[in-house]
């Protein structure tokens, strides 16, 4: 059976077939003591995620993309939301049981803002149960959507990070 957290986030994440994979490194979440490889994935704003970033900038003071909980505040019609996501490899020395996790939270900015925050990150932290399901979806979306696993997305970003630490 589907929990309502589960269909919640297989309707608002959808990985963009179009945009650039991101290769990074991230020492963030679990294991802040070791540098690991990882891959962030642009998401398509979809309407889940609009109003979840709607309503997380509105209770900080911030002026939302469309009316919050039917209220006719003011609101910025022209701003727009960037989302992404990323999986990073493991295992390390700290945590070698875990082969692949995924940083605990979405990320999104807010673009062509006339709020303070334009172009600042804002986090959706997930519990446990939320990054299990979104790492399940990100591994079917990547065969799905962007036709290789992510298994080979993750060895990539772990030779751009063999390369950033060559020349650094």
């Amino acid at each position: 059976m589907t929990t309502l957290t589960e269909q919640f986030i297989r309707d608002a994440v959808l990985i963009d077939p179009d945009a650039k994979v991101t290769y990074t490194h991230s020492n963030i979440g679990r294991c802040a003591t070791c540098d690991v490889p990882a891959v962030g994935f642009t998401l398509i704003p979809t309407e889940s995620l609009i109003r979840l970033a709607d309503r997380f900038r509105y209770e900080k003071g911030f002026k939302p993309m469309k009316p919050v909980n039917g209220i006719a505040d003011e609101v910025d019609p022209n701003v727009r939301y960037e989302f992404e996501a990323y999986l990073s490899k493991r295992p390390c020395k700290v945590c070698p049981n875990r082969n692949f996790d995924i940083d605990n939270c979405i990320i999104f900015w807010a673009t062509n803002s006339t709020d303070r925050d334009n172009e600042e990150l804002h986090e959706f932290t997930l519990n446990d149960t939320e990054q299990a399901i979104l790492h399940e979806l990100l591994e079917a979306q990547c065969l799905e959507r962007l036709k290789k696993p992510s298994k080979e997305f993750l060895r990539e970003s772990e030779v751009e990070l063999s390369k950033y630490y060559e020349n650094h």
